[in-house]
């Protein structure tokens, strides 16, 4: 499964790697993450109201799941809460080019990281939710951008420390 995913590649009588395919494109995931998110926040806003109590809910799913370090609902409320904004904007075609990214599995490794600090992140979400409570598009649009560019400044910390790491065992 995770060959098929293109996270892994085989290489007969070597054994099995992380595909360097994967480590660019979950770095470039994030750009692409937060156009599409960015647009979906500029649709979604205006239609908000409806929803906003569905995302508080699903920041404070995360704060708790965070407390416990239960993984696998940090992963589930904080995805909700992203497509939650997606889903709101009323664009299939952005909710099933999301989708085709994969952002379940990617957002389960990268928080599978123990260095990853899930409070952080989850209360990262409550600055987009306000800006967009309070109907501040352009603030709640780059805040979006924002977002998705402090995960990937973390994504890329931790990828160089597990470089430096595995490079002082090979040596």
């Amino acid at each position: 499964e995770l060959i098929a995913l293109g996270l892994v590649e085989a290489a007969p009588n070597r054994g099995t790697f992380v595909s360097g395919f994967w480590k660019r494109g979950l770095q470039e995931i994030y750009l692409v993450r937060g156009a599409l998110e960015e647009a979906a926040t500029r649709a979604a806003l205006p239609l908000l109201d409806r929803d906003a109590e569905a995302l508080q809910t699903e920041i404070d799913l995360m704060r708790a799941a965070a407390r416990t370090r239960d993984l696998h609902a940090f992963m589930h409320h904080s995805v909700q809460f992203h497509r939650t904004v997606l889903v709101l904007s009323g664009n299939s075609l952005l909710l099933s080019v999301w989708d085709s990214l994969q952002i379940e599995t990617r957002t389960t490794i990268f928080v599978s990281s123990p260095e990853v600090d899930l409070m952080a992140i989850a209360d990262s979400h409550q600055p987009l939710l306000d800006a967009m409570r309070s109907g501040e598009v352009e603030r709640a649009c780059r805040l979006t951008r924002d977002h998705q560019a402090w995960i990937e400044a973390i994504d890329r910390r931790q990828a160089a420390a597990s470089a430096g790491s595995s490079a002082a065992v090979d040596a």
